[in-house]
């Protein structure tokens, strides 16, 4: 599997904090990589609809999160924002994030 995290957006965009985050589970270690598996299950990534979250009207200065999986012949994008609720998925993109 090959996940990629994008961030854009928020008041003061910091270029080295919005480049894509890619993590591959042929390089990470087997606990890694199934920690990986099982947050990406969890979050029931390749079910959620393309977009998830919607900011209220006027709302400015957020991120938007677009997460992309490939694994065994599909390929899933959900973009999500501050906005989002899913808890599960919030823990994905997290997970990602803090993997800078």
């Amino acid at each position: 599997m090959r996940i990629t995290l994008q961030r854009d957006g928020g008041d003061f965009p910091i270029p080295a904090l919005n480049q894509p985050i890619t993590l591959d589970t042929g390089a990470l270690s087997a606990p890694e990589a199934e920690e990986l598996r099982e947050r990406v299950a969890n979050a029931h990534f390749f079910d959620q609809p393309a977009v998830v979250g919607t900011a209220p009207p006027g709302a400015v200065g957020y991120f938007t999160y677009t997460l992309t999986a490939q694994e065994e012949g599909r390929k899933h994008t959900v973009q999500l924002n501050d906005f989002t609720s899913d808890p599960a998925l919030l823990a994905l993109k997290d997970y990602l994030a803090n993997k800078r």
